[in-house]
């Protein structure tokens, strides 16, 4: 049975590779990378190309995620919000430094021009009134050191299941 997924579902993907293999290790999460779907088999990520639309191709070792009961207009919005931050580029040196995330995690860093990828996802949520996280509960949660693991266990989403 093939997944109906929905404007604004949230993509967690289980990748390998170097990268991979040292963000499982640093985060203790299979999760290695996220994203955004936007319909028509769509979807919007922040990767090495920086934010980009292309064809949904996470079929297999990916698991999906929904905020509940978004209406149309909150969905429309998502996506606005979402589009607003294509071709931002990509923050690689924020990735290398979530290496040290537990001891620099109180240090102001402000990474609005370039996203990673957990980031431009908690920040459309954020843009479109539905935070997916919340500091005072959770001083870890903090927008510019967010990991895929910390999307995937926000007390928002539920699992979407075939």
């Amino acid at each position: 049975m093939k997944l109906k997924l929905e404007t604004g579902d949230i993509f967690e993907f289980k990748g390998g590779g170097i990268v991979g293999k040292v963000i499982q290790w640093k985060t203790g999460s299979p999760y290695t990378h996220t994203g955004i779907y936007v319909g028509e088999n769509t979807i919007m990520e922040a990767g090495a190309t920086g934010v980009v639309t292309q064809p949904n191709w996470y079929t297999q070792n990916t698991d999906w995620f929904r905020y509940p009961d978004l209406d149309d207009t909150k969905k429309k919005y998502i996506l606005r919000n979402a589009l607003k931050y294509q071709g931002r580029k990509y923050d690689f040196f924020q990735v290398f430094l979530g290496l040290f995330r537990n001891l620099l995690w109180k240090l102001p860093f402000n990474s609005s021009v370039k996203l990673n990828c957990s980031e431009f996802v908690a920040r459309v949520y954020q843009d479109s009134e539905l935070p997916l996280g919340d500091a005072s509960t959770n001083p870890m949660w903090d927008l510019d050191w967010i990991t895929p693991k910390d999307i995937a266990n926000s007390k928002k989403l539920r699992r979407i299941e075939e």
